[in-house]
């Protein structure tokens, strides 16, 4: 008896998975493949020219050549930050072995592992010539996270301290000066610039090494091969990892229980919330560019997720200060805000997990 019912129930469960349309998926992916690939192309040209404004201010420093700099990191952040939707289920950009997201994103950054501090004029491989004579690419590489996760080296997050400084402002962002790129101002002038041109560059390479197998449809075809909605599984992961263990846990909640303006995500430059705004942004563009809001046949469950989404993304550009403003201070007008967006970017998450469920689809949402 208990064998037959045990039997039942399983067929039962069998019944009320749904499936997929192939022919659905198929489409599905080949909008996603074209949206991911058009993002990362703007995002390597935004980094291009983000590349150019260093070298002008490397070659004439000023402190508006800086400030140029400065706003065209800020660019190339909001673009990059919309690709995150794409992160999280091993692409191209965090594959097991190959992919370079550590080299482009990791934080947050230990300032005293790259150049002086308050209290320690000495500090970093910028300021240690003895032990590191060179300044180059396989150096860089080879010392990013060594020893430590807060041991960066590469990527956005140096090149935003290597422009803005300490954030030494409850305030406002860091204020480096123009200064520390002139010889005859500092000793270790050149060493910075070197070290600013050369990591300004890898992350163009790691951008080139994540567009092409987009561009050339090499990863597309992987996405085809899967079977039984694995390939539409692998792109709702991106969004509900995002959502829950990256904007709700790791880039809000961690700062808030630490209250420490060190643990926001663009700490230097004051760039947080813009950087969560355009992460919400890259979510909301994956369900309704790509046919994958279409895909199923909930409308009213689909409906609701749309409507969260962009709730989500108005109330993010709402927001009226800085994010360390907020953190630091427990009486601030707009923590109320943050901490009920905290719980609806999990129930983003969670609704998503749960569409996904009723296809077989395993999220990964806790």
């Amino acid at each position: 008896m208990l064998s037959l019912l045990l039997f039942l129930t399983i067929h039962f469960a069998e019944a009320k998975t749904k499936t997929l349309a192939p022919d659905a998926v198929t489409k599905v992916i080949d909008q996603y493949a074209q949206l991911v690939t058009g993002t990362y192309k703007v995002t390597l040209e935004k980094t291009e020219e983000l590349e150019s404004e260093i070298k002008n201010f490397l070659k004439n420093p000023s402190s508006e050549n800086l400030e140029k700099s400065k706003a065209a990191w800020i660019v190339a952040r909001k673009f990059y930050s919309k690709t995150e939707a794409y992160r999280f289920y091993g692409g191209p950009i965090d594959a097991d072995q190959t992919g370079p997201e550590g080299f482009i994103n990791s934080w947050p950054v230990d300032e005293s592992y790259i150049d002086y501090v308050k209290g320690d004029a000495q500090a970093g491989i910028i300021n240690q010539k003895e032990k590191f004579p060179k300044i180059e690419a396989k150096l860089l590489r080879s010392l990013n996270t060594k020893d430590g996760e807060a041991n960066i080296a590469t990527g956005f997050h140096a090149i935003e301290f290597l422009l803005w400084g300490q954030d030494l402002n409850a305030k406002g962002p860091g204020n480096r000066s123009f200064e520390d790129y002139i010889e005859s101002k500092n000793a270790n002038a050149e060493r910075r610039q070197t070290y600013l041109k050369v990591v300004t560059k890898m992350l163009v390479e790691d951008l080139e090494n994540v567009l092409t197998p987009w561009e050339n449809g090499s990863f597309v075809k992987e996405l085809k091969k899967e079977t039984n909605g694995a390939a539409i599984q692998r792109i709702m992961t991106g969004l509900t990892t995002l959502s829950f263990d990256e904007m709700s846990g790791e880039r809000m909640t961690v700062a808030f229980a630490k209250k420490d303006q060190e643990n926001e995500q663009d700490c230097f430059s004051d760039n947080s919330l813009k950087d969560l705004a355009a992460n919400q942004e890259g979510i909301l563009e994956v369900f309704e560019q790509t046919g994958l809001k279409d895909l199923f046949s909930e409308t009213k469950q689909t409906a609701k997720i749309s409507s969260l989404l962009k709730s989500n993304l108005e109330t993010l550009q709402s927001i009226q200060a800085t994010f360390d403003v907020i953190v630091l201070n427990p009486k601030h007008a707009e923590r109320k805000k943050i901490q009920k967006l905290i719980l609806s970017l999990q129930t983003q998450a969670r609704l998503m997990d749960k569409l996904g469920e009723n296809y077989g689809l395993e999220l990964n949402v806790q």
